[in-house]
Formats: C-alpha cells, sequence, structure tokens
C-alpha cells in the first residue's frame, strides 16, 4: 500500500546514517507513536488523519479517517487499536487492522493536547481546562479532573508506594499519583482514585510546558515558557532549586541519575547538576527553535525548525551526527533501540539507522564504567525492531499471549520564540 525510498545522510566526521522514508500525508505531521513490540508507527497530521504503518517492511497499512480538525496526539495500545487527540475536541480509538472507528470520546471542549495511557485507563489533556481519565475499553468518561484556570498541556503517571496494579484496570483502585503542567502558570498533584488536587504548585511567571519525575519519586521538575526550570518537593510542594540561564522556553526536560538535562526554544540545551542546580555544560544545538529532546544510551538528540536532528554524546557534549533530509521543521521523533523516527512539517516520516553510534556509545561506556540506561524523563521508549518479520495479524496473536501495557508520557510543546535582550530498509540493516 505504501512506498518508500532508501538514501543516506552525510553526517559530520564523515559518517553515514541510512534512513527510510515514509511518505503520504499531505500535512504536517504533529505525532509519533510506536507500538511496544517495535512493528507498529502510528503518525497524526495537519491533514486530519493518522496512519498506520508496518515497520517490518515500511508499507503504510491503513489511513484513518474521520476527524474534523487536525490530529495532535496518538497513542498506538495492544498492538492492534490506535487512539488519536484532535483540534476537534475529539478522541478516536480505532482498530488498526480494518481502519475502523471503534469509539469516539468527545466530553472536552477544547482541543485535546495529551494523551496518556496506562493500562486501560487513558488520560486526555485539554485546552479546556480538565484532564479526563477513560476506560479505554468502552470509552466513558471515570474522572474528571478540574481545578487548572487555564489549559492543561503536559501530563504525567506516577506510581506510588501504595501502587496496586489493579487500579490499572479499575479507577476506584488507583492509589498512584497524576501531575499536570498548565498555563495558569502552576503544576498540580492529582490523587487519581479521588480525581482532587493534592498539592499545587506556585511560583513560576509562565505556562507549564513540561514537566519529568526522579526514579524514587520524590522531586518534580518543571519547565516553563519564564526561561527556568523549577525541582520542587513532590511531598509537600516546597520548591527546592531554581536553574536558571537559558534565553527561551523550556520546552523539554530529562533526567540521567544526577543530572538534568533541558532543552529551550533559545536553539540549545543545557546540563545540570541536580543538587546544585549549576550548568555544567552547553549544547548548542540549533540555530532554530529546538522542538523536542531526548536522552537515550548516553546520547542526547534534538529535533530543530531548521529541518534537522542532531545527536550529542551527553557526556563530552560533542556532536556526534547531523541528520539531513527532511524540507522543513522537524516537530518530533521517538528512539526505538538503534533507530531514531522524525516526523516533520514536510508531511514525511523518516527512519534513521544509527546502530554504530549507539554500539560505539555502549562500548565507550563499558569501558569507563558509566551507565547509560539508568534515567528518568518525560517520555517513554521503547525496543528496537526485531529482524524477523511476520504478519500484523500475527504479531498480534504473539503479543497477547504474553501482554504487558505501556505506560506513556507526553512528548513537547513548542511556544515562538522569544528572547530576552525509504527502496525498503530491513531493521537488521
Amino acid at each position: 500500500m505504501g512506498t518508500g525510498s532508501s538514501r543516506q545522510s552525510q553526517a559530520k566526521g564523515g559518517h553515514r546514517s541510512k534512513y527510510g522514508i515514509l511518505a503520504g500525508h499531505t500535512g504536517g505531521i504533529n505525532c509519533i507513536d510506536i507500538s511496544e513490540s517495535g512493528h507498529i508507527l502510528l503518525t497524526g497530521s495537519d491533514d486530519r488523519t493518522a496512519r498506520v504503518w508496518d515497520l517490518s517492511n515500511y508499507e503504510l497499512k491503513v489511513v484513518l479517517e474521520g476527524h474534523t480538525g487536525y490530529v495532535s496526539c496518538c497513542k498506538v495500545t495492544q498492538e492492534r487499536y490506535a487512539l488519536t487527540g484532535s483540534m476537534d475536541k475529539t478522541i478516536r480509538k480505532w482498530n488498526m487492522f480494518s481502519g475502523n472507528c471503534i469509539l469516539k470520546m468527545d466530553e472536552h471542549k477544547g482541543k485535546v493536547n495529551r494523551l496518556l495511557l496506562r493500562g486501560c485507563l487513558l488520560f486526555s489533556a485539554s485546552y479546556d481546562r480538565t484532564v479526563i481519565c477513560w476506560d479505554v475499553r468502552d470509552g466513558q468518561p471515570a474522572r474528571i479532573f478540574r481545578g487548572h484556570k487555564q489549559g492543561i498541556l503536559p501530563v504525567i503517571y506516577a506510581q506510588t508506594t501504595e501502587h496496586d496494579p489493579r487500579g490499572e484496570e479499575e479507577v476506584g483502585r488507583n492509589k498512584d499519583i497524576l501531575i499536570t503542567g498548565s498555563m495558569d502558570c502552576t503544576a498540580r498533584l492529582w490523587s487519581i482514585n479521588a480525581g482532587s488536587t493534592l498539592t499545587t504548585f506556585r511560583g513560576h511567571e509562565g505556562a507549564i510546558l513540561c514537566l519529568a519525575v526522579d526514579n524514587d519519586k520524590r522531586l518534580l521538575f518543571t519547565g516553563s515558557s519564564d526561561y527556568s526550570v523549577k525541582m520542587w518537593n513532590l511531598d509537600g510542594g516546597a520548591e527546592i532549586k531554581r536553574f536558571c540561564g537559558h534565553e527561551g522556553s523550556i520546552i523539554a526536560i530529562e533526567l540521567s541519575n544526577k543530572f538534568m538535562y533541558s532543552a529551550s526554544i533559545d536553539g540549545t540545551v543545557r546540563c545540570w547538576v541536580t543538587e546544585f542546580a549549576d550548568s555544567t555544560r552547553k549544547y548548542n544545538a540549533h540555530e532554530h527553535t529546538i522542538s523536542d529532546m531526548k536522552y537515550h544510551d548516553g546520547l542526547i538528540t534534538t529535533s530543530s525548525g531548521d529541518s534537522t536532528l542532531k545527536i550529542f554524546d551527553a557526556k563530552a557534549g560533542s556532536l556526534r551526527r547531523t541528520l539531513k533530509g527532511h524540507k522543513y521543521a522537524v516537530t518530533c521523533f521517538v528512539t526505538a533501540g538503534d533507530f531514531i523516527i522524525s516526523g516533520s512539517y514536510d508531511g514525511t516520516v523518516r527512519v534513521w539507522n544509527i546502530r554504530d553510534l549507539v554500539k560505539e556509545m555502549m562500548i565507550k561506556a563499558s569501558e569507563d564504567g558509566s551507565d547509560t540506561s539508568s534515567h528518568a524523563s518525560s517520555v517513554m521508549f521503547t525496543p528496537s525492531p526485531p529482524p524477523s518479520p511476520k504478519s500484523v495479524e500475527e504479531r498480534y496473536n504473539i503479543y497477547s499471549e504474553n501482554r504487558s501495557m505501556r505506560a506513556s508520557s507526553p512528548l513537547h510543546f513548542t511556544t515562538k520564540k522569544k528572547r530576552s535582550g525509504l527502496n525498503k530498509i530491513s531493521p537488521s540493516s
């Protein structure tokens, strides 16, 4: 159904990164999600459609049509279903085999900004100032979280010490917490069970654009359009540290051990020692606005309005790759083992093979005894596609025998920049 072409991109230092091109959307790509197995890719676009791609052969499987506004966010669940949120204020659940819309969830009164999936519970954040928790099996709202004064942007889920796995199937048993960031300059900590606010984090002078929680669930990090990141005590809400130095809104935060990485629309990424709020390294990534940033395997990857992605050695600070090929701004990307998958306003998705670089970083980490895998972040990553492709139906049957649900967190929100003063590529190639 789909076609593609293979190319190579000349990168810094003479290296070449193979990539595959997934073309078909007639509008810019706003969101990407990849299945837990790494076989299925879902994309959402300004053209009001979502598309399902089979990464075992890089072909388009089905087009999901029905939204009356652009698709702003998307999730894959159970290797069988797609979930999409839209400017039309609705969320839809689709069968990825047939392309049929199974459920339409339309309680929101404003654009749906984020989708977060945890077991059978789907959390949607909206400009209408609410987050709704849905039972994804029947599309019924189980909780509505009200309290913010303006639209809600990032949302993350955190397990508590009283975590009950049954809570991912039944909200009444859920003892975990939800954290939201809003354009009202506050973040809120919610009881999922009760649907009530436990703590309100006040102190920012701009919208909260990104969130992250440390592995111990003790510290909350908030990035804001006031150019700063704040660190809070999750239990009680006290502000602990403030990280200043960026000259634009903070759009992404990643945590790795004692370090925090922040990306800004000022075109830079900074590395901070969280204990002291000291900036130890500055990555001058792009001349244009950064749209997203992720830490993975000792690497910092950024995407930008300059149509490129750049990959840095997080420890050394050196630029290791510049991924060129998109014609317009790169709006979103995901990492999947040895691959980076990026979406752009040019309407294409590109699959980049960085296996050599990942292998090099693993060898380096082994030699110096460092750990590149221990990190907490605002995005969850997925495994690399295995080398033996099977049909979608066969993969679903295998997956169903040993199913584990995926927990996801938000990607990014980008504001206008403001300054102060596949021929197809086999996954095994």
